[in-house]
């Protein structure tokens, strides 16, 4: 019954935040990491570089005073719905990329680990304090169209990360959602009523 409520529950996520999650599908062929070769994004990926170009052009009839802040932080955001697909981070050469782990949640010792360590610079960040204090892995690619895997291994779980560059396209902020947090807190709701 939980696992089956677990499902639906990522199910009625994707659905409803289909515009804010994105998918990496283990069916697709490994591409070539060759340098020099253009790795190509699929559809998912370049509606979501898209989407990130677009917010950040200026408004060329707006001034600074003028500008509103937008009302969520989706263009610069993706989500992941943890452990449904493996994520991918596509990073622009020497930009760097920085994925989000739950509020709490602390990354064990000798992590992350890279497979192509030398052309991918990895760093371990935090922001917040106390209960909300979280850990950011921090990506840059050193060359254009390269892919490597990544792994986080934390206090809670271990991460599967695909990694890709490109020659401008970033994800900024890469963050998750997780089923058993979201069960948690319906669960609670149900025994407050």
């Amino acid at each position: 019954m939980r696992q089956r409520f677990t499902n639906l529950l990522a199910c009625s996520l994707l659905a409803s935040l289909a515009t804010g999650c994105a998918s990496f599908s283990s069916n697709e062929p490994a591409s070539p990491s060759l340098k020099g070769e253009r790795i190509p994004l699929n559809r998912g990926e370049r509606d979501e570089v898209s989407r990130a170009r677009n917010f950040e052009k200026p408004q060329a009839q707006s001034t600074p005073q003028e500008v509103k802040p937008a009302a969520t932080s989706y263009p610069l955001t993706t989500r992941y719905i943890y452990g449904v697909s493996t994520p991918l981070v596509v990073c622009g050469v020497m930009h760097i990329c920085s994925i989000e782990l739950q509020p709490g949640e602390r990354i064990s010792a000798g992590s992350p680990r890279a497979g192509d360590k030398d052309r991918w610079i990895t760093s371990v960040l935090s922001a917040g304090q106390g209960a909300s204090e979280a850990a950011h892995v921090t990506v840059m690619p050193l060359e254009s169209n390269i892919e490597t895997s990544m792994i986080v291994m934390t206090n809670r779980r271990a991460y599967q990360i695909q990694l890709r560059s490109s020659r401008g396209d970033s994800m900024l902020r890469t963050t998750f959602i997780y089923p058993d947090e979201l069960a948690a807190r319906w669960n609670a709701t149900q025994q407050d009523k």
